[in-house]
């Protein structure tokens, strides 16, 4: 456990106090939390809150990867852990949730490792119920293959749809080999029924096994991709449930066998909306980026407009692009000195530009999903890596996300103001850091490095609606994320 109070980062033994074996039918249904409907993200429930919970479908995949259960309030919290084995679909494995009781002291870190409480190599979920509010739970994956480490917020919805606009299971000779995989997660007592089909560079994929999926009630699964869409440059997935609620997530590796290399664990998009946000996108040598925008409409296109906001030049011209009905496009955003030639209808030359922030409306009320993935090259002189990160279908005006101690110059917090009239006055309130204040032009974005901020828990805290990603970057791998807005505090864009 990590305390982020007093002058030093202290490690106090874990206080996980106990675990358990029940049998999955007699496991309560995880108590439900008041949160506006279809945020379309995670969310921090107010300290006063009765109770709050947290999804981690892809909890464990290896024995290296944590449970991060955050304690932002001034009170003590103590809640349960429920872990489920995920199993492959078409494998055997039980049905046996092992439930642990935990403390966590205010202002601490509790790290868990879900491989202890279910040993012998099965993916792990896991549901984390507190008694209280103030709680941020993430996961943290790690592949010492890979060098890479993916740090970012756990889920605190369930939804009937899911989306995953970003996807890859290419294994063609002479490329990095990419894996992609869906941990599904059903913590309710009733079973869910679910169809799974992909869109790809080679067309659609409707793979006779992911329809009509049952995903048990109180289980979890794990779906190796690759094996039902084999060999495509691009896999995008659309979940949709005939019955019943579920968590998904999606984990996604290149092998580095040929420049391409990390990992990336999200959980997938569950809201399609008119008006999307990206803060946080970088270029570079060695460095591609691609927005890939999802439209889950079976019937209409989506007319979508593009706005690149770069602070540091002139107004990028905005552009246009239609997504057809049940279908994903691919925009590759480029500098002059990253790209490979691409035509103008494949993506677009940033002429000056390193750092800039996306913007994707929707022009004919046809909502979409929009997903931003970053790729440093092996040979890049940065660190080599992978992210993947969903746009926000919202903006927030209290912002809650943890500083890791990795490469504190070249991580940063991104915030991004939408606004393209009103300057955004911000605060930032570290836990190891005096408190600082700035201020955000308007469309403009501010790059806050940690060394600014210390290590633990950060608030961000705006006068206008805002945007905040974080961004983790270590000597081998990157993450990034949207940090995570208070119950409260979001708007409508």
């Amino acid at each position: 456990m990590s305390a982020f109070r007093g002058p030093a980062l202290i490690l106090i033994p874990a206080l996980l106090v106990g675990g358990a074996v029940y049998d999955a039918d007699n496991r309560p249904e995880p108590d439900p939390v008041e949160v506006p409907a279809d945020v379309g993200l995670a969310t921090v429930a107010p300290v006063d809150a009765s109770s709050s919970v947290w999804y981690c479908p892809a909890a464990a995949l290896t024995d290296e990867d944590q449970v991060l259960v955050v304690n932002l309030a001034e009170q003590d919290r103590q809640g349960t852990v429920t872990y489920y084995p995920a199993p492959p679909e078409f494998g055997e494995g039980g049905d046996t949730a092992v439930v642990a009781q935990i403390e966590i002291p205010a202002g601490t870190e509790l790290d868990l490792v879900p491989a202890d409480q279910l040993p012998g190599g099965v993916a792990v979920s896991a549901v984390v119920e507190i008694e209280g509010g103030g709680v941020l739970v993430e996961r943290s994956a790690s592949r010492t293959e890979l060098g890479a480490t993916d740090r970012r917020p756990c889920a605190t919805e369930a939804s009937a749809a899911w989306y995953f606009p970003v996807g890859a299971t290419v294994s063609d000779p002479g490329v990095s080999a990419a894996t992609e995989q869906l941990v599904l997660l059903n913590p309710f007592p009733d079973p869910a029924v679910v169809d799974i089909t992909f869109d790809t560079t080679n067309g659609s994929r409707d793979p006779g096994r992911y329809e009509g999926l049952v995903v048990a009630g109180r289980s979890a699964r794990l779906l190796e991709v690759n094996e039902e869409v084999a060999n495509v440059e691009r896999a995008s997935g659309f979940v949709r449930a005939r019955s019943g609620r579920l968590i998904i997530d999606r984990v996604l590796s290149y092998d580095g066998a040929v420049e391409r290399q990390g990992l990336s664990v999200s959980a997938g998009a569950t809201r399609p909306a008119l008006d999307l946000y990206l803060p946080g996108g970088t270029l570079g040598e060695g460095a591609t980026t691609s927005l890939f925008i999802m439209n889950p409409d079976p019937e209409l296109p989506a007319e979508i407009d593009i706005d690149v906001i770069a602070g540091e030049v002139e107004a990028v011209e905005p552009f246009e692009r239609t997504v057809p009905p049940d279908g994903v496009i691919e925009v590759v955003i480029a500098s002059e000195e990253s790209a490979d030639p691409i035509g103008e209808e494949a993506g677009r030359v940033l002429d000056g530009v390193r750092t800039f922030s996306l913007v994707v409306r929707s022009l004919n009320n046809v909502p979409v999903v929009a997903e931003r993935r970053d790729l440093v090259f092996a040979s890049s002189t940065a660190a080599p890596g992978l992210t993947a990160v969903m746009a926000s279908p919202v903006t927030a005006s209290d912002w809650r996300t943890v500083v890791a101690s990795l490469d504190p110059a070249a991580s940063a917090l991104i915030v991004q103001n939408p606004l393209f009239d009103s300057i955004v006055t911000l605060t930032i309130t570290p836990t190891e850091a005096d408190v600082r204040s700035f201020e955000i032009a308007p469309g403009s974005r501010l790059r806050v490095p940690f060394t600014d901020l210390g290590v633990g828990p950060v608030r961000v805290e705006a006068s206008g609606p805002v945007v905040v990603e974080r961004q983790i970057v270590g000597l081998s791998s990157r993450s990034s994320s949207l940090a995570v807005p208070a119950i409260g505090s979001i708007q409508e864009p």
